[in-house]
């Protein structure tokens, strides 16, 4: 490439349309990972409903969630606050989520919001997805978290 050329802003792995966190690359493994717990107390503490590692090896991105509580969630309603923490840090953006996304259907068949960026983890990295219960009736009612991605070799090793 001669003196003032750039590469193709479409071509090569600076291209992030191409990158692994954007498309799933050949070799990926998609992942959906539900958790449920009952309704915990109203004590102050957040409390874990889904956690996972990212496989050794492996690089990921998270796409999808959803979260709902089974007697309902409604809009500005602040009883519950779900929280969504990378290696015991909270994700950024993700420290006060206090509405359902997505759903679930009857048959514990997801409907998760796909995220307009995903959520680059690494290999080992710890992802938890907790809730905090601020005074929401606990009596036979569950909580239920989902994440779905997918899973890639990790590249350059």
């Amino acid at each position: 490439m001669g003196s003032g050329q750039s590469p193709s802003p479409s071509s090569g792995p600076s291209d992030p349309g191409n990158s692994p966190w954007v498309i799933p690359p050949a070799g990926s493994q998609p992942f959906p990972l539900t958790g449920t717990i009952a309704t915990p107390a109203v004590d102050g503490a957040d409390h874990t409903v889904l956690t996972f590692r990212c496989p050794t090896g492996w690089d990921g991105v998270i796409t999808q969630i959803a979260n709902t509580y089974s007697a309902g969630v409604s809009l500005g309603q602040t009883n519950l606050t779900w929280r969504l923490f990378r290696n015991n840090q909270v994700v950024k953006g993700f420290d006060l989520i206090q509405l359902a996304f997505g759903s679930f259907g009857g048959t514990g068949s997801a409907y998760p919001f796909t995220l307009p960026a995903g959520i680059q983890i690494v290999s080992d990295d710890i992802v938890s997805f907790t809730v905090n219960n601020a005074g929401a009736p606990t009596p036979g009612t569950t909580i239920t978290c989902y994440l779905g991605g997918w899973w890639y070799p990790r590249q350059g090793q």
